[in-house]
């Protein structure tokens, strides 16, 4: 590592916007559930906007299941 090279970034470093976070449920259907096939895909969507969310910036997404 260079440190005398980090030192000079970091005068012009920019900074991000404080850390959001966003949550969206998604409610199982208990007559009618998703199953998780053993071999394929099994594709969800879920749709989060800056209406709902007010989030802008993405870094990395976590899913809960």
């Amino acid at each position: 590592m260079n440190a005398r090279l980090m030192t000079t970034y970091a005068e012009d470093w920019v900074s991000v916007p404080e850390q959001l976070s966003c949550e969206i449920k998604h409610t199982i259907n208990e007559s009618a559930p998703t199953l998780i096939p053993s071999t394929g895909d099994l594709n969800l969507t879920f749709t989060a906007n800056k209406h709902n969310c007010g989030i802008r910036f993405l870094e990395h997404v976590q899913v809960k299941m």
